[in-house]
């Protein structure tokens, strides 16, 4: 068996705790578990030796590769060359982006594009920050040998922008975290709604308050909120005030896994009502403990949830309000839940790297030709 040399952009999953970060540390993760075989060589201008990323530095698994000199040159273009130098196959660009010149070489690429909020928000970005963006989404596209998108609508907004790259596109979706996956329901009695995700004005909180006066005091679920923010966070907090919710909503900050597979175990519906996704990873994580969700027909979301929760239009709070009392209902619940495994199937780790080891062998036979 050819033993393939496999490289990865790994800032993100050194840096970020969220997110990205979290896709990468999955991702790696679970190919290494299911592929042994192969190397992982993982190229980062930082690390951060943490609890979450200590599994990486253990050199019988994982070739972590760092800069000798300017971390953000090397990331741009220099760690081409340490890519040939590496003798890598197939170099995976986990985050939006592929560095320059990685294509004058005979190894292989892949880029990962997860979402083009920028294009659908733009105003949310500086117009620096967009041409920046833009010009790296162009560039790894271009230069990629295959596009991976993280869901068929992140699919569809590449094709819409660049029509020549949907021939070398594959949607791939992604994996929950091991601690959700094995996060099976204990408990029946059920007490609260559960919110997950930084508190923004993407996220759509405020659609949550605005249903609570819709609701009678039985449908009226204390609300557990995971993530923190700053100025919608300060606005959604007046607006819990202002209707005089203080007692329902409680938010927790950011949580530990541990603590959070709880919560999705103990919660009796995730309300995730999103206006734009490139995937929605507290769906599935909510979906591998039992548990119904609310969510949005924007983006992604409609394909991660599928028949196993409730969709409503993100500006909708009677909507909202109607789907909580719904869930809420004890004879209404459980048809939520009837082929959740099936549905489960195609967000599995195996059928995951399976996708990218065939991807990878694919275009590593192009190189033996």
């Amino acid at each position: 068996m050819v033993r393939l040399r496999i490289g990865f952009d790994a800032k993100r999953l050194f840096c970020n705790k969220e997110g990205l970060g979290s896709y990468a540390r999955t991702l790696l993760m679970d190919m290494q578990s299911l592929y042994p075989e192969y190397e992982y060589h993982l190229y980062t201008p930082v690390i951060s030796k943490e609890i979450d990323t200590q599994y990486f530095f253990d050199k019988s698994k994982f070739v972590v590769h760092m800069p000798s000199g300017s971390s953000m040159l090397w990331r741009y273009s220099g760690i081409a060359k340490d890519i040939r130098r590496d003798k890598i196959d197939v170099y995976i660009g986990l985050s939006n982006e592929l560095p320059r010149g990685v294509d004058k070489s005979l190894t292989k690429t892949v880029v990962v594009i997860h979402d083009l909020f920028y294009k659908h928000y733009p105003k949310q970005f500086s117009f620096v920050d967009r041409m920046i963006i833009d010009h790296k989404f162009r560039h790894a596209i271009t230069v990629s040998d295959s596009v991976i998108a993280a869901s068929k609508h992140t699919a569809r907004d590449i094709h819409n922008i660049i029509p020549s790259a949907k021939s070398k596109t594959q949607v791939v979706y992604q994996s929950a975290n091991k601690i959700f996956r094995e996060n099976k329901r204990t408990v029946a009695d059920e007490t609260f709604i559960l919110c997950v995700g930084t508190i923004n004005d993407r996220k759509n909180l405020k659609l949550l308050v605005k249903a609570y006066g819709h609701l009678d005091d039985a449908d009226r679920l204390p609300v557990k909120i995971v993530g923190d923010g700053r100025r919608y966070k300060n606005e959604l907090e007046a607006m819990i005030k202002q209707g005089g919710y203080e007692s329902y909503f409680e938010i927790l900050g950011f949580v530990s896994n541990q603590k959070l597979a709880q919560l999705y175990r103990d919660a009796k519906i995730l309300v995730f009502p999103s206006k734009y996704e490139g995937f929605g990873i507290p769906v599935l994580e909510s979906l591998h403990a039992g548990t119904p969700v609310i969510t949005s027909n924007s983006s992604s979301l409609p394909e991660v949830v599928g028949h196993h929760g409730i969709v409503i239009d993100y500006s909708d709070d009677v909507a909202l309000a109607d789907a909580i009392k719904l869930i809420n209902s004890s004879n209404e619940k459980g048809s939520y839940i009837k082929n959740l495994d099936k549905h489960l199937e195609q967000f599995s780790p195996e059928q995951i790297c399976n996708q990218y080891i065939s991807i990878i062998q694919g275009l590593s036979t192009s190189i033996k030709n």
